[in-house]
């Protein structure tokens, strides 16, 4: 009867585990994909294997790149936190039958781990080398002969350390504890393996395998090396808390068939209450959660969901970034960008926080304006900053650059790069007909665009200091291609800079570079000229724009003394650019 009931309790916590992963984290899984790089080279392998916890940093990249299937890495996730369950179980079952019924010990270092796995700087290695750890703890409690026990415990502190890295230290933490617990003649002999993991430590630091004390001992290893790690500690603490648990109830009676069962049912109860708070206070805040599912519609070029994904009280500035992008891809950026919060240029023209995240964002935002130079900084540096051995994505973007500057010997080095990965191979495959082939990037019409507004061939090229002009020489070199004029107008119009609107307006306007207005344009030419309706005849304004125009001017008069006055403007004129220029900051 145990042993059902043992088996229903793994069976029910990996299809929960899976589908509360699936169901309210599936984006986040295709986020981290991207943002590592695992390749079927003998080079890839040797450099990655070779590093302090490299085995288990292998086969956590080697796992990741499945992410990118649907379904699969909420999967490996469930299945890697209940492998981890059962060798705890098997551990603290050595405690006899006191804790033969409590499920909840054998899980909760599982659910604190689940919850690290909802922050995408958290690495897959960090669980992998947990299991490691536990399974190593496993074989060491059955022997039954002290000093056989410690010996193997030393052979296993050398192993695991070299396989997983950092956690070897917790390893040896749980094998003075166990002994400590129990006591037996030369116990302390233990404390030895503590200062073994403290030597091979030093060795690593000594010898530049790792660059800080934190990463050789710490679960520091296995996030961000740049960001506070303080909640992993959480996950390492538990284990010895369990352990006392469990020696705690060592001597309690086994419990009768009834009871038992009352007990199970408790704990299960307990565990999903665990699962849901530990989903809840563990995972990113509602803007990033936002940012990730934004990001893969971007990936997959889904504008209409990117657009639909933004929520108006739950944004920042790359969320805006992508809404604009996706607006102008859609060819809708100047007749929709004011029903969105618009707070400055930035929402357009944004500048790179030093994160990756952003990076990526940034990148696609300038390939789609069709600054090349300034996309292909991001992407490298971007590429640069990853550290999970590169970034895919940015990958691409590299090899794409490179090809619109002709730049084909450099193209070249990033496809034979992504040909040896598994999911992106045909699409390195497609790009190799473009290396050294200038007549196939003109018949290209992404690439022949790009290349057009980058300039050259007797053209200035579009690089520069300052983002406007870049704009503005984008447009000139290629005036069939409307984003970056209609960049550089909204620019302008967020910034209530007029003067320069005026300016753009009546050098290009009725012209091959702008021969119609958008919306918000039609709009900003009234706020120029309030008082001359001739002035926006001859400009481009529609009957449509001045009739509501005169709306908005009749209501702006006859309701300025009303308490509720912007609320009531607001709530008719909000996605005008009229109450843009007069209410917002």
């Amino acid at each position: 009867m145990t042993r059902s009931k043992t088996l229903l309790f793994w069976a029910l916590a990996f299809c929960s585990l899976w589908l509360f992963l699936q169901y309210n984290h599936r984006y986040l899984f295709y986020y981290e994909e991207q943002l590592q790089l695992f390749l079927f080279s003998r080079r890839y392998a040797a450099d990655t294997i070779c590093q302090v916890g490299g085995i288990s940093l292998y086969l956590s990249r080697f796992l990741t790149q499945f992410f990118l299937l649907p379904y699969v890495g909420a999967g490996v996730v469930s299945l890697l936190l209940c492998g981890i369950g059962v060798a705890i179980q098997c551990i603290l079952r050595r405690m006899v039958c006191g804790v033969r019924h409590a499920y909840l010990l054998y899980i909760l270092p599982s659910l604190i781990l689940l919850g690290l796995h909802l922050d995408f700087n958290y690495t897959l290695q960090g669980s992998l080398a947990y299991l490691f750890m536990v399974v190593a703890l496993c074989g060491y409690v059955c022997i039954n002969s002290l000093y056989r026990r410690l010996f193997a415990g030393w052979a296993l502190l050398l192993l695991l350390y070299g396989l997983a890295g950092a956690v070897a230290f917790l390893f040896a933490a749980m094998t003075v504890l166990w002994e400590g617990l129990h006591r037996q003649r030369w116990w302390y002999l233990a404390v030895l393996l503590l200062a073994g993991a403290w030597g091979l430590a030093y060795l690593s630091l000594r010898f530049s395998y790792v660059g800080e004390y934190r990463l050789a001992l710490l679960p520091d290893a296995y996030y961000d090396p740049l960001l506070p790690a303080g909640k992993l500690y959480v996950s390492w603490a538990v284990l010895p808390t369990c352990f006392l648990a469990a020696w705690f109830l060592r001597k309690r009676k086994a419990l009768s068939a009834r009871t038992g069962w009352i007990a199970y049912g408790c704990q299960l109860c307990l565990a999903t209450y665990f699962t849901y708070y530990i989903g809840t206070h563990y995972r990113h805040d509602k803007v990033t959660e936002n940012n990730i599912k934004q990001d893969y519609y971007v990936r997959t070029e889904d504008w209409d969901r990117v657009i639909a994904t933004f929520s108006a009280g739950e944004y920042n500035l790359q969320t805006i970034n992508l809404l604009n992008m996706a607006l102008a891809r859609k060819g809708i950026l100047g007749d929709t960008m004011f029903s969105y919060a618009q707070e400055g240029h930035a929402c357009l023209l944004p500048e790179w926080d030093s994160t990756l995240p952003n990076a990526i964002a940034l990148s696609d935002v300038y390939y789609t304006i069709g600054d090349i130079a300034l996309s292909q900084k991001l992407a490298f540096e971007g590429y640069v900053a990853s550290i999970n051995g590169g970034c895919v994505r940015l990958l691409q973007r590299l090899a794409e650059t490179n090809i619109i500057f002709g730049a084909y010997s450099v193209a070249e080095k990033y496809i034979c790069i992504l040909e040896k990965t598994l999911f992106y191979k045909d699409q390195a495959n497609a790009l190799r007909p473009y290396l050294y082939n200038d007549q196939t990037v003109k018949q290209d019409r992404l690439f022949s665009n790009k290349r057009r507004g980058l300039g050259g061939n007797g053209c200035p090229y579009a690089v520069s200091f300052d983002q406007m002009e870049t704009l503005r020489q984008l447009t000139l070199n290629n005036p069939a291609d409307q984003t970056a004029i209609t960049y550089l107008a909204a620019c302008y119009l967020v910034d209530k800079d007029l003067s320069h609107f005026r300016e753009l307006l009546e050098t290009y306007y009725g012209t091959e570079v702008w021969p119609t207005l958008s919306t918000s344009q039609q709009e900003a030419v009234i706020a120029l000229e309030e008082d001359n309706p001739h002035y926006w005849l001859t400009h481009g304004v529609s009957l449509k724009v001045e009739n509501r125009y005169d709306l908005f001017s009749y209501d702006l008069e006859s309701k300025r003394h009303l308490y509720n006055f912007q609320e009531l403007m607001a709530s008719a004129y909000r996605n005008t650019y009229w109450y843009y220029f007069l209410f917002k900051r």
